[in-house]
C-alpha cells in the first residue's frame, strides 16, 4: 500500500501497467514511442499490474480505438 510519508494518509495498493517495444524494430525515436505507447495502451485494457510487449498486430485495434477517443 502507499502511504504519503507527510500525511500518513494511506492510499491503498498502487498498480503498475508497462508497455514496451524493442528499440531496433522502430524506425526512429518516434516510431519507438508510438509502439510503447500502443503496448500500454493494451497493458491498460488487459487488466492491472501487466506488462505488454509490442506486436504489429496491436496497431489496427489501437488506431481505430484512439480514432474514437479523440472523436467525441
Amino acid at each position: 500500500a502507499f502511504r504519503n510519508s507527510r500525511s500518513g494518509i494511506n492510499y491503498g495498493p498502487v498498480t503498475i501497467s508497462l508497455g514496451y517495444s524493442m528499440a531496433s524494430q522502430a524506425a526512429d525515436p518516434g516510431d519507438l514511442y508510438a509502439r510503447a505507447d500502443t503496448a500500454l495502451y493494451h497493458a491498460k485494457n488487459s487488466g492491472r499490474n501487466r506488462t505488454v510487449f509490442y506486436e504489429d498486430s496491436m496497431t489496427k485495434d489501437y488506431v481505430s480505438k484512439s480514432w474514437l477517443i479523440y472523436k467525441k
